[in-house]
């Protein structure tokens, strides 16, 4: 039983060593340099002229240019094969992978980051990396359709990491001045319902003093008739009376 279970333990080791030697990416640690050409179809000077302007653009985090050359063209497709190079060796936002097979009649391949979509017009993306690669794939020499293809792509890449910029920028600065209009009027509406709270308390209060006065009040009544005798009068009870005065000895 127990020899089984080790057993067991010794094939699921096995496994999931042979699954991550699998899924290893196949080209090792990014280079110093950002051109990788493992086979030297360039030489150093040709390679260290074209790696000078990605360098250069990649420098206060800029876009980052990776020219790749491998002796065959990947199974997954050279999309695919772009997009796994750069999650490998780029930590930028923005990235344009240049990957040549020498002798393959489509090379080279100009694949911008897809981080661009949604900043640059797509129709603009696949008109300007067709254009590039016409240019490129013009060219009489592998050397010199690399370079050209790595020169289009820093000039492509630069220009739409400025344009995602400002267009970042922008956004940014239109939602700070929406924030502070909603805080303004925001601040004048309690402005507004602090004065209407005030009124509303105060002519409740008046309402309030007003009926308590009315109700305090008494009922009226016109006051008794003072009775007084009159003589001579109308009801005095003394008509005709006479009365003598006479004078005093």
């Amino acid at each position: 039983m127990i020899s089984r279970l080790i057993l067991i333990l010794l094939l699921a080791a096995a496994a999931i060593s042979i699954s991550e030697g699998a899924t290893d990416f196949p080209h090792g640690p990014r280079p110093t340099q950002p051109v990788y050409d493992p086979a030297g179809v360039l030489t150093p000077d040709a390679a260290r002229e074209i790696a000078e302007p990605l360098v250069e653009l990649r420098q206060n985090d800029g876009p980052d240019v990776i020219v790749v050359i491998l002796p065959e063209l990947p199974v997954d497709g050279p999309a695919q094969a772009a997009n796994r190079i750069a999650a490998e060796w780029s930590d930028a936002p923005i990235w344009c992978v240049v990957l040549a097979v020498p002798g393959n009649a489509d090379s080279p391949w100009i694949i911008p980051s897809d981080t661009l979509d949604g900043r640059i017009p797509p129709q603009e993306i696949e008109r300007l990396t067709a254009r590039a690669h016409r240019r490129a794939a013009a060219q009489p020499t592998e050397p010199q359709k690399i370079g050209t293809a790595a020169q289009e792509a820093t000039e492509m890449i630069s220009d739409w990491a400025i344009r995602a910029k400002n267009d970042r920028e922008t956004l940014l600065t239109e939602s700070v001045r929406r924030q502070l209009e909603r805080e303004a009027r925001a601040r004048q509406w309690k402005i507004i319902a602090m004065f209407a709270a005030t009124a509303i308390a105060i002519l409740l209060g008046g309402i309030a003093w007003l009926i308590a006065r009315l109700r305090a009040r008494q009922p009226v009544y016109f006051p008794p008739p003072v009775w007084r005798t009159r003589l001579g009068g109308n009801h005095a009870g003394g008509n005709y009376v006479v009365v003598e005065l006479k004078a005093k000895s």
